[in-house]
């Protein structure tokens, strides 16, 4: 038996013996991670469990689409018998639970379903199961077949607006047969693709004057390395404006990914006190990016903090960084 394999069934003895279960999210939830730990929260209570989900912040409003968002809460519960995190295997983007939650944590069994290639040291034992699924989703719903756990009408809509969230529609280079399979075993269960195209059109749909905004932003990409990279930022006025409505940063970055020539895509999204770096790539370069500044992620797509709040100074890095990083790979295909 694998390491991988006897975590799995640990993962189900866990899940048998626990009266109360905290599904874990980051402290910024994602498509993925927030339609995981909803659909989790049905799957365990069709077992016949008391389910809490908790993420340190609230969702948001573009995750509101299903649900049972209103159920993701703030408080950690007094008491439970197992935690299942998901989506995340770096106790960096659980790092706001952690400072104020570790103890309770830390108290008892922790399970991790995770499909990020990176992974690190939480500094407490914890039951590891992670793959190369391009989505938590794809990974619970073949956890789900294997243990014959029931996925209704509900987790299975979930399920796969998660699945279709990590793998931008199952067009990602890490999307693989299973899946599309796992994706087919949500239509099965009850989850219309005509409908979730629908969901996904509602939230994706902006206002007049998010339109403008977007214009403003697409017209302050800077291109640099031969065209290669591109960079936009996010000013703390724009982050603060729009905080509760949308995430300014996601109306251009799949555009800056994919204009031509370009390979990198950086939007520095600045807080004002600090400055977090999506990156979107077309050559499986923002995940060594982003691990040259204690980041990580997908292939395509990955993201960093930076050090500073300096925005020309942690440009000038990045640059560096990836000229650095075309100079290894000519030389890895010379």
């Amino acid at each position: 038996m694998t390491e991988l394999e006897a975590n799995i069934a640990k993962f189900k003895d866990l899940v048998d013996g626990a009266k109360t279960i905290l599904v874990l999210q980051p402290d910024s939830p994602d498509g993925d991670s927030f339609g995981s730990a909803l659909a989790l929260e049905e799957i365990f209570g069709e077992l016949g469990k008391n389910v809490v989900l908790f993420s340190y912040k609230e969702p948001e409003p573009y995750l509101r689409i299903h649900e049972g968002w209103d159920r993701v809460a703030q408080d950690m519960p007094k008491q439970f018998d197992l935690t299942v995190l998901v989506d995340t295997g770096s106790p960096k983007l659980i790092k706001s639970t952690l400072e104020h939650h570790a103890t309770a944590l830390m108290a008892k069994p922790m399970v991790v379903i995770d499909h990020h290639a990176s992974r690190q040291d939480f500094g407490f034992t914890t039951i590891d199961i992670a793959d190369t699924s391009v989505a938590t989703a794809e990974l619970i719903m073949q956890l789900c077949l294997d243990f014959d756990w029931t996925v209704n009408t509900s987790a299975a809509v979930k399920l796969a607006t998660a699945l279709l969230s990590d793998s931008l529609g199952l067009t990602t280079s890490g999307t693989t047969y299973r899946s599309v399979a796992m994706y087919a075993e949500c239509i099965k269960r009850g989850a219309s693709p005509s409908e979730l195209s629908r969901l996904h059109r509602e939230v994706s749909a902006l206002e007049p004057t998010q339109v403008h905004l977007k214009g403003q932003l697409l017209s302050s990409i800077e291109y640099v390395c031969d065209g290669e990279l591109a960079i936009a930022e996010i000013t703390p006025d724009v982050v603060a404006d729009n905080k509760d409505k949308f995430e300014p940063y996601n109306m251009i970055i799949s555009e800056m990914q994919w204009t031509k020539g370009v390979k990198l895509a950086a939007v520095f999204k600045n807080y004002g006190t600090k400055v977090s770096v999506p990156l979107r790539s077309t050559n499986e370069s923002a995940a060594p990016i982003a691990a040259k500044f204690d980041g990580g992620g997908h292939p395509n797509a990955s993201a960093y903090r930076t050090t500073t709040t300096d925005i020309a100074a942690e440009k000038a890095k990045l640059i560096a960084a990836y000229e650095a990083y075309r100079k290894e790979t000519t030389v890895e295909a010379d």
